[in-house]
């Protein structure tokens, strides 16, 4: 999709079109789509990034498709404040706080709400230590699930917020870990 992404982003959006809502395919689609707009990829012709984020923000959620949601709004959240997209993270935050009312006790879609928390307040709010020690919960959430791939983002992340607050020692050792 790097050398071509008009094409992708069609395939995504007739993919996205086919897929039946709350499935895992149908949050990474939508995810990859706004992934790849925000990161200078031209608009998707027939449907614009508003639609896909109305789609995330109008999409009821019961407790079996919640974690998957949340999971989505967690990335779009994510994507929006990296991309700077006050819009689209202000939006996602939200929806992501409501995810975690709906879904309180469901572990699942806590790690999310913790991933999404944390990004959302390191660059949104300046409550830097905050956004650390939340994403230390995420962290361990990540860990007790057993998702190591999403654990190591984090943990990722949070050493590079111990290099901006000043603790080096701290940093270096939750990226060699």
């Amino acid at each position: 999709w790097n050398n071509a992404p008009g094409p992708a982003l069609a395939r995504g959006e007739a993919a996205l079109r086919l897929l039946p809502q709350h499935t895992r395919r149908w949050c990474e689609v939508i995810v990859a789509l706004m992934f790849m707009v925000h990161s200078g990829a031209p608009e998707p012709a027939a449907m614009k990034p508003g639609e896909l984020v109305e789609i995330v923000l109008t999409t009821p959620a019961t407790a079996a498709t919640r974690p998957l949601l949340a999971e989505t709004v967690g990335w779009l959240c994510t994507i929006g404040v990296m991309g700077a997209d006050e819009a689209l993270a202000d939006a996602m935050y939200a929806r992501l706080l409501e995810l975690g009312r709906e879904g309180e006790g469901d572990n699942l879609v806590q790690t999310w709400v913790n991933w999404g928390t944390a990004d959302y307040i390191y660059y949104r709010q300046p409550a830097p230590w905050t956004a650390y020690l939340i994403g230390q919960r995420g962290l361990q959430d990540f860990l007790q699930i057993g998702d190591r791939p999403k654990s190591l983002l984090m943990r990722t992340a949070l050493g590079l917020q111990m290099f901006d607050l000043g603790e080096r020692g701290a940093g270096e050792a939750l990226l060699r870990a």
